[in-house]
């Protein structure tokens, strides 16, 4: 049985992950998904995140989409991180493969 918090099949929306290799299962997505919500639960307050992971978030957030972002993000506000996106952008952050400078 689904649980109710994802709202529809996380790889067929955002593509099929890789780990170690092999290709992330929907059931695996789910899992994380589920999982994340339960660990969100236990912490009290705003999360205070690094520039490294705002700069992770944000480019993976452009990947994704802001469609399925809403459904995915609890993090922060889908807007706030798609600006973190653009804010890279401006300050000349090419992604993972190419520039280093991350400035959120």
């Amino acid at each position: 049985m689904r649980s109710e918090g994802v709202k529809n099949d996380l790889g067929a929306t955002a593509g099929v992950r890789y780990r170690n290799g092999r290709p992330r299962t929907p059931v695996a997505n789910e899992y994380l998904a589920a999982e994340n919500r339960i660990l969100k639960a236990q912490i009290k307050g705003r999360l205070l995140l690094s520039q490294e992971e705002k700069a992770t978030l944000a480019e993976i957030a452009h990947r994704l989409g802001r469609k399925a972002l809403e459904e995915v993000a609890s993090t922060a506000q889908p807007d706030t991180i798609l600006g973190w996106y653009r804010r890279l952008i401006a300050n000349g952050y090419v992604g993972a493969r190419g520039s280093t400078s991350i400035v959120v």
